[in-house]
């Protein structure tokens, strides 16, 4: 399930939910859902601050979804700050994904990247 989504569904349940998607160990900011995706990832990662999270998946698709390279250095700092263990990046003509066993850290060489091909 999409991030936007989950936090929508859970901020309709309850006012004392309303933090509660912050604690979900993956986030999935796919921008095909959405126009407003760069300040709405911008604002989930600075909520969620540096709780741990499992997997990050990040999709940018389409002409007017073209990559923001800050956006972009943001998701992949955030990942790297705060070990996340797998880290899925797609764009439309190029799909990466970054995994290890222990969680991505400046200290961490043992990242490993599949490029599949198309």
């Amino acid at each position: 399930m999409e991030t936007k989504e989950v936090i929508q569904r859970i901020c309709r349940v309850s006012r004392r939910w309303s933090k509660i998607w912050k604690s979900v160990p993956s986030l999935n900011l796919n921008s095909n859902s959405f126009k407003t995706v760069v300040d709405f990832i911008m604002s989930v990662l600075s909520e969620r601050g540096n709780l741990p999270m499992k997997v990050l998946i990040y999709r940018r698709h389409g002409k007017k979804y073209r990559t923001n390279q800050v956006l972009f250095e943001k998701v992949i700092s955030y990942a790297v700050s705060n070990g996340v263990e797998d880290v899925v990046v797609d764009f439309r003509r190029l799909s990466i994904r970054a995994s290890s066993k222990a969680p991505i850290n400046s200290s961490s060489q043992q990242t490993l990247i599949k490029i599949p091909k198309n």
